[in-house]
């Protein structure tokens, strides 16, 4: 699940991030021009723009970045949801409080963990509204962001996806998800993944996964077997068998991988389907 990712980089380095997002051409139809940057000074948080203006003052104890309009910030040891303007949009009662994915935000009350972090209390977990009402009721002993349209939860021993109402979509044994890509999301369950569709349809490629676990992107996915990584297809077949050391998700029709003989890093492109063709060009690592 994807949890608040608290970004710990310095003032001069975001300032140089921002300049680079503008010198190296970013994709004005997939980045937001007003988005806001979320960075650190003398231990508070603040936000800057693409070209490095303060826009949000330096005053948070931590913040995470915006996702569909609001920041979840520390502000006086309280959690608290701001807009870009910084004003206090949800001043949620809760002990724990995810970011909003689809307009809700999962919240929980009663986890606790011992001395190493480890949960021994999972608490129950529901999901919020903008309104900051509580939409979904505080049920689940696990619950994560919502995905088109669905997400993961477990209720004990149960797990499953859930709609924008609560009711499960369908069951599925789970410790935690990918989310779904493309229709398609990978399920970990006592260390091993496994990938389905919206329906409950497991996809079951015949490999071995190996510890990497990764989501559709443009179609496919990189998996592995005896060791050697390629990728599949939403149905589960393989379409560059597995002869990399290394690969990783699809982006812009190309995917980054490593070959075995000098560990040099390759850009693939995806209409490369031929497992005898060779990478193109080599990527910078």
């Amino acid at each position: 699940m994807r949890r608040r990712r608290f970004h710990r980089v310095i003032f001069a380095a975001a300032l140089a991030f921002a300049a680079c997002l503008c010198l190296f051409g970013v994709n004005a139809q997939t980045q937001d021009p007003k988005a806001l940057f979320p960075v650190e000074q003398n231990d508070t948080w603040g936000f800057i723009d693409r070209t490095g203006k303060v826009v949000i003052p330096f005053k948070f104890e931590s913040v995470s970045d915006f996702h569909e309009g609001l920041a979840l910030v520390t502000d006086n040891g309280k959690k608290l949801f701001i807009d870009t303007a910084a004003q206090v949009v949800i001043t949620p009662q809760f002990d724990i409080v995810s970011d909003f994915s689809e307009g809700l935000a999962a919240v929980n009350m009663g986890q606790i963990r011992n001395g190493i972090g480890l949960i021994a209390n999972p608490g129950k977990w529901g999901y919020i509204d903008k309104n900051g009402k509580l939409i979904i009721p505080l049920k689940f002993t696990h619950a994560e962001n919502f995905s088109e349209g669905l997400a993961a939860i477990t209720d004990g021993d149960r797990g499953g996806f859930i709609d924008h109402t609560g009711k499960i979509i369908f069951a599925v044994p789970l410790d935690v998800t990918l989310g779904f890509h493309e229709g398609i999301v990978g399920v970990l369950f006592r260390g091993s993944v496994g990938y389905f569709d919206r329906n409950g349809k497991k996809i079951s490629p015949p490999i071995d996964y190996g510890p990497k676990s990764n989501s559709f992107s443009e179609g496919l996915a990189p998996v592995s077997t005896g060791n050697k990584w390629g990728f599949m297809d939403r149905t589960g077949k393989l379409v560059i068998q597995p002869q990399f050391e290394d690969a990783e998700n699809f982006s812009e029709s190309g995917a980054r991988l490593s070959e075995p003989k000098n560990q040099r890093r390759w850009a693939l492109p995806k209409k490369v389907l031929d497992p005898t063709s060779a990478p193109v060009r080599a990527a910078d690592d």
